[in-house]
């Protein structure tokens, strides 16, 4: 492995004096793959400038103790649709599920289940007549079994870039087509931090006095934006060093569409180009040694970068979080774009459309292209 640098913050973020870190700041200074954004471009003026489609491998059984809903809704997350069918239902909040967390300020489209086995001898609830009406139901039938987190496929984007200066429509269109060949970083983007990144600062102060008071869901939350901090670090490190998409010998790569890591051969350089293959680096939590022993050196390099945040590891494996290895970069998968005209006089619209697997970003795409996007 390459010696390490400092890391990208290039500061001893997160010892016991990691009060009134500019957590913010700290998020925009991750490296890019390509140099640096080409121009300035305005997302999400309105919901449907960013539309967010749920993809799953199945469908409703068509029978079962759960109501089945396929639900688009605009300018409300998940968990407020989740919140308002349960209390439709009459049922506990713990009895809806849904696979995967989606934007607020969108237009998405996903499944939820809510448990109502009294149900399956009483009436049907009518959810369309009782939920806002930013919330429609495209399809309500019966499921056998609860949705599990993370049981989607992945999620189709249909994006909006407003005022874009025509000036830069061949190279956009040039970065576009290198992304479609090379890939992204797989970065968290900076939703799962919270609002000015307030979730850092919260899970600090949570690893230093405890989580008393605090809920079973925000201190998940607040657990994986630590995780989610570390990663990040270590990505933008590897760009940093122009290793990222390079295959060092005896480090653990990622099958590209599965959760299926191995150790690197040196026959794995071809596939790597392929997009077959990716780096990874860790989801921090206790169990590191058992990786260790397998690509050393590449842990000895993580360790060195994630020295100076000693406070996040020590704090995940002490809330029994289990260390896991995520893909680095991203394989931009039916990538299509298109321009048009503005009504602005000299800018463009861009319309870009694309799939990701499940728990990446559309911004890791949308910040290699576009100033202001984290």
């Amino acid at each position: 492995m390459t010696s390490p640098h400092q890391s990208s913050q290039g500061v001893d973020s997160l010892d016991q004096n990691s009060q009134g870190q500019d957590w913010q700041a700290q998020l925009t200074q991750r490296h890019h793959l390509y140099g640096g954004p080409i121009c300035d471009g305005v997302i999400r003026q309105q919901a449907s400038d960013f539309i967010v489609i749920e993809n799953l491998d199945f469908e409703a059984f068509g029978s079962g103790e759960h109501d089945w809903l396929i639900i688009r809704k605009t300018n409300f997350n998940s968990q407020s649709v989740a919140d308002y069918l349960a209390r439709i239902a009459n049922v506990a909040r713990s009895a809806v599920s849904f696979a995967g967390m989606k934007d607020n300020r969108a237009v998405t489209t996903q499944a939820f289940t809510v448990w109502r086995p009294q149900g399956t001898k009483g009436a049907s609830v009518d959810y369309a007549a009782k939920l806002p009406a930013e919330m429609e139901v495209l399809v309500q039938d019966k499921h056998n079994k609860k949705l599990k987190r993370g049981s989607h496929r992945s999620n189709t984007f249909k994006l909006r870039v407003e005022n874009v200066p025509g000036e830069y429509e061949s190279e956009l269109g040039e970065r576009l087509a290198l992304i479609r060949e090379k890939g992204v970083p797989n970065y968290f983007g900076a939703q799962r931090f919270g609002r000015a990144a307030q979730n850092l600062e919260q899970v600090s102060t949570m690893f230093r006095q405890g989580s008393k008071g605090i809920s079973r869901p925000l201190k998940s939350i607040l657990l994986s934006s630590a995780r989610s901090y570390l990663f990040n670090e270590l990505v933008s490190n590897r760009i940093a060093e122009k290793r990222f998409a390079k295959v060092e010998q005896g480090e653990w790569l990622n099958l590209q569409g599965t959760a299926s890591v191995f150790v690197s051969t040196e026959e794995d350089a071809q596939r790597m180009v392929e997009l077959d293959v990716h780096p990874t680096a860790p989801m921090w939590g206790k169990g590191v040694d058992k990786w260790r022993d397998k690509a050393p050196d590449q842990i000895a390099w993580e360790d060195q970068i994630l020295e100076p945040f000693e406070l996040f590891r020590d704090g995940l494996e002490r809330f029994g979080l289990e260390y896991q290895r995520r893909p680095i970069r991203t394989k931009i998968n039916e990538l299509n774009w298109s321009f048009g005209p503005s009504e602005t006089v000299g800018n463009q619209v861009c319309e870009l459309e694309f799939t990701l697997q499940r728990g990446q970003f559309a911004t890791s795409v949308l910040r290699e292209l576009f100033n202001g996007i984290e």
